[in-house]
């Protein structure tokens, strides 16, 4: 290879050139290293080649990536637009047992408030000192033991509960008990017993 001798590209061996390719500068821009031919000039053939390649490799990947990026968001925030779309019914709603649907008194010492809300039935009970439901329930419904599937939030005084094996358990603020059917309940000391029950769940056997 013949000595090194000035070209009018200003270009040496070895130096580095920032590339635009086809009116488009890629940016951060592409770095090719500029090698000279056999005759000491710089390589133009070789450096256009090479542009080629950046374009084809690198600025088509990077326009098709970016394409993508922005048909993602599209897509993303098109999701984002279904998601939060009003129907017209109302997102939230709420009620208070203070100002319930109904009240029952269907037996002694016993009150249930009761409130019907997004399709969904709560009952509120409030369960007197003495209560029991083989002394007050029992004479009303029949049976030997309630029959019923209970899902219960204990709110205030304790109430205990009697498996027809003889299995007990007692409850508090606080609690949540699953109750199967089989079963006597009584309320515990001289505070009255008040819970929410997820009426919906409530089964009767048999």
């Amino acid at each position: 290879m013949g000595a090194w001798a000035p070209n009018p590209f200003g270009w040496r061996p070895g130096h580095v050139k920032l590339v635009a390719t086809r009116g488009t500068m890629a940016w951060p821009p592409r770095q090719v290293t500029v090698l000279p031919t056999c005759d000491g000039t710089p390589g133009a053939t070789q450096n256009a080649a090479t542009e080629d390649a950046v374009s084809a490799n690198v600025v088509q990947p990077t326009r098709k990536k970016a394409r993508a990026a922005d048909a993602g968001r599209s897509s993303a925030g098109r999701a984002e637009r279904r998601s939060t779309v009003k129907t017209g019914s109302a997102i939230i709603t709420g009620k208070n047992f203070d100002s319930p649907d109904e009240t029952r008194r269907p037996f002694e010492k016993g009150r249930i408030d009761v409130i019907n809300i997004g399709g969904l039935t709560f009952y509120r009970e409030t369960l007197q000192p003495g209560w029991q439901w083989s002394k007050h329930v029992k004479p009303v419904v029949g049976g030997e033991s309630c029959q019923r599937f209970h899902v219960k939030i204990f709110l205030a005084g304790r109430q205990r509960i009697r498996m027809d094996d003889g299995t007990e358990m007692e409850f508090g603020p606080g609690d949540v008990a699953i109750m199967h059917p089989g079963h006597d309940a009584w309320v515990v000391g001289h505070e009255p017993n008040v819970l929410i029950e997820l009426a919906d769940v409530v089964k009767r056997e048999g």
